[in-house]
């Protein structure tokens, strides 16, 4: 070791109380593959062997001073011993410390790290009885929770953390690593092999959260990572939002007028698949992410729409898909249907709700006319909308709730069907997502530009309006 490290380190355990974890941390960034508490015993064995050459060389006068300060290396502080330093002292017939500490140096001659309990950082947190008292902790909290990877975090007391910086300023070390992130891995490694289950750093089911105040004062606690759950869903019964709305006029928080309920719409898509969910996965509650939404009065038909259900807390994390299926279409009977359940990840959903306004839709729109529409009519309009790029101010019905600004949206394709009465009409239209179909159709007084109402020349209005097609 080079004789600068070897005096720091001499230094240190000279005005320090420290463990071999808290000693080799100091020294992190030197060396690699070498764990903490393997580092620091190194360290201490190192400059214990030094000491040594320093009592031995006698015949130097000059060394005097320095053997007062080997001897202290040897002794430690506050009546710490390693066994390499009781065999020292005993070879170089120098006085032992008490009976007490040499039993504890006895107890552990053995070539690993020392998790002394007097380490004036951790106080003993890295010392095996304690690692074992937080494992136990961690296992009885995480009882009925189901997990299949974990991670390990924790919060240190600022006064740790202080005195941590204060003697790294003290002694000039600047090769140091955080308690936290020590120990962070270490417990982790302790606990993925005591449960079993492996460390996942970037998507664990699970996170423990130690709170470390000493050794003799430590909490734990679980953060149990959303589960996410893909599928399409169907809307076949009219009258029925996507997710929840509070009621407007209580704000959700239950009035007369909403007979108490706190909503505005006693039923949605988001609730009707939710339940389901809950049951099936012990949740606490659920986050609804679909592909973009439907009006209200709309059906969502064809294959359905891609949706991803964010379930917060569940302690079920194995799920039967197929039973959740039939579960949700049982529960929503005759308005809303599920299909294609499956795993999701967080990437998925924010991909979902990030793409939605790229998406195309088709759309089946029953229209009411002014008077008969004729086909070279229906022609132009054709010609006109396909390809064409619509300038869409915010319809005046959702004015209350977004943002009033003009929207660019292009029709992809228009056809349209006859039906028995002259007097209504069904137009197929393929859109951007994005786009206001019935402003599309009616022109919502020229916020909508072109129309089919426009170009028709005649008070156009779509008076039922569904879905077929969400191409995701």
């Amino acid at each position: 070791m080079h004789v600068v490290l070897v005096e720091l380190v001499k230094d240190l355990l000279a005005k320090h109380k420290l463990c071999d974890h808290c000693l080799g941390r100091q020294f992190a960034s030197l060396g690699t593959g070498i764990d903490n508490g393997f580092r620091g015993m190194i360290l201490r064995s190192t400059v214990l062997l030094d000491a040594h050459g320093i009592i031995k060389d006698e015949s130097d006068a000059s060394q005097d001073g320095k053997i007062t300060g080997a001897r202290t290396l040897l002794t430690g502080q506050g009546g710490q011993l390693q066994p390499l330093a009781t065999k020292l002292l005993a070879h170089l017939n120098l006085p032992l410390p008490a009976p007490d500490v040499l039993a504890r140096a006895k107890a552990r001659d053995t070539m690993a790290p020392w998790d002394w309990d007097g380490c004036e950082l951790c106080g003993g947190v890295f010392s095996k009885q304690v690692q074992s008292k937080l494992v136990q902790l961690a296992r009885e909290q995480s009882t009925g929770i189901e997990f299949k990877s974990l991670l390990v975090g924790s919060r240190f007391s600022t006064s740790v953390v202080e005195k941590e910086e204060e003697m790294r300023v003290e002694c000039g070390l600047k090769w140091g690593e955080a308690i936290k992130s020590h120990f962070n891995r270490f417990v982790g490694s302790e606990l993925s092999q005591a449960l079993d289950k492996p460390v996942d750093f970037k998507n664990p089911d699970v996170v423990f959260i130690f709170a470390i105040e000493n050794k003799d004062s430590a909490g734990v606690e679980i953060q149990i990572n959303p589960l996410f759950i893909y599928g399409k869903y169907r809307k076949i019964a009219r009258g029925i939002p996507q997710t929840h709305w509070p009621h407007r006029a209580c704000g959700g928080a239950g009035c007369e007028e909403c007979n108490y309920t706190g909503k505005q719409y006693m039923e949605s898509v988001e609730e009707y698949i939710s339940k389901p969910v809950l049951d099936a996965t012990g949740g606490s509650g659920v986050r609804f992410h679909g592909a973009g939404r439907e009006d209200i009065d709309a059906r969502m038909l064809g294959e359905g729409r891609p949706f991803v259900i964010e379930v917060l807390c569940g302690k079920k994390r194995t799920v039967d898909y197929e039973a959740l299926t039939a579960a949700i279409n049982d529960f929503a009977k005759d308005k809303v249907e599920v299909s294609g359940l499956r795993p999701s990840t967080n990437e998925e959903m924010q991909d979902l709700k990030e793409n939605a306004p790229d998406t195309t839709k088709k759309y089946k729109a029953l229209c009411t006319l002014e008077h008969p529409i004729d086909d070279a009519t229906l022609g132009m309009l054709k010609a006109k909308l396909e390809g064409t790029t619509l300038h869409q101010q915010t319809p005046t019905r959702v004015l209350h709730r977004r943002a009033n600004k003009t929207r660019l949206k292009k029709v992809l394709a228009v056809s349209w069907e006859r039906v028995e009465n002259p007097l209504e009409i069904v137009f197929i239209i393929e859109a951007m997502g994005g786009t206001y179909i019935k402003e599309l159709i009616s022109s919502d007084e020229g916020r909508t530009q072109p129309s089919i109402s426009g170009l028709a020349g005649q008070k156009i209005v779509c008076k039922e309006l569904d879905v077929l097609e969400v191409n995701h």
